[in-house]
């Protein structure tokens, strides 16, 4: 229950800060949320094939499995401060002069800028 809430909080953090960068936060927020499943599905694997397909019927794998589950948490917040690293390196809405990046834009770059005076 509390990996769905902190997901929910996350998920409206990286919002937050995506709208603040003037970026696409659907786009932001559904890379998250996705990147936190696929993470959880290997996890979910990997303890498969360490111990037997029978891992989710048996009551003494369950156990074994119990230890492991609090890793979720990490993941989640691991997950979370890369995305947020990463939105981090954007610059802010006020970075660009007249067009902030929409969502059509393939990548949300920063304008170049015209250094034809070097020459």
């Amino acid at each position: 229950m509390i990996v769905i809430l902190l997901l929910f909080f996350f998920g409206y953090k990286i919002h937050q800060l995506a709208v603040a960068k003037g970026l696409s936060p659907n786009k932001w927020v559904w890379k998250f949320v996705g990147s936190y499943f696929m993470v959880s599905m290997m996890f979910v694997i990997v303890l498969m094939f360490a111990l037997g397909k029978d891992t989710f019927t048996d009551p003494e794998k369950l156990k074994a499995v119990l230890p492991y589950l609090p890793l979720s948490l990490v993941i989640e917040s691991g997950l979370f401060l890369i995305f947020r690293y990463r939105l981090l390196d954007y610059p802010d809405v006020e970075y660009y002069d007249d067009d902030a990046p929409t969502q059509n834009d393939k990548d949300n770059d920063p304008p170049k800028k015209d250094l034809s005076y070097f020459r």
